[in-house]
């Protein structure tokens, strides 16, 4: 097995872990909490990450320019900030195997998406792992009652 599928696999599994670790923590403390002391350290390790990289980041800085740096600016916003708030929000009140299965479906919009944006082709295999993930998300989402439900 390629050495990105193994690097791949470990973030699913943290990922996995933050999840179940959230959830714990939303027993004793507000999302809010979580997500600004977190941000507290996670900044505090960002900044000494981009230390040790500061000659990329340097070249880097040089190449932003409007259009790069709205793109970073939404990013930030909608697909990190905002969806922090909305994960704790359902996480507090909801499993959190239901959440993160919810939250898993995420591949089936970054295929589209590449597709439509990045002109990245989607195999036989990727359309089959789309309907795999949707079915999977679906199952185990499903209520013993949705299924008494339909049997009668």
């Amino acid at each position: 097995m390629q050495k990105y599928i193994w690097i791949g696999l470990l973030i699913s599994f943290l990922w996995g872990i933050q999840t179940v670790i959230h959830k714990h923590l939303l027993k004793h403390i507000s999302g809010i909490s979580i997500m600004v002391y977190s941000s507290i350290i996670y900044t505090s390790l960002l900044i000494i990450f981009g230390y040790y990289n500061r000659k990329i980041l340097i070249k880097d800085s040089k190449k932003i320019n409007v259009r790069i740096g709205s793109i970073i600016f939404f990013t930030a916003v909608f697909t990190l900030f905002l969806t922090n708030i909305l994960y704790y929000y359902i996480l507090k009140n909801h499993e959190s195997g239901i959440v993160s299965s919810l939250i898993s479906a995420s591949p089936i919009f970054t295929v589209v998406f590449a597709y439509l944006f990045l002109k990245e082709q989607i195999s036989m295999y990727g359309y089959v792992g789309i309907l795999s993930v949707v079915i999977g998300v679906i199952l185990i989402n499903i209520d013993n009652k949705d299924i008494e439900y339909f049997s009668h």
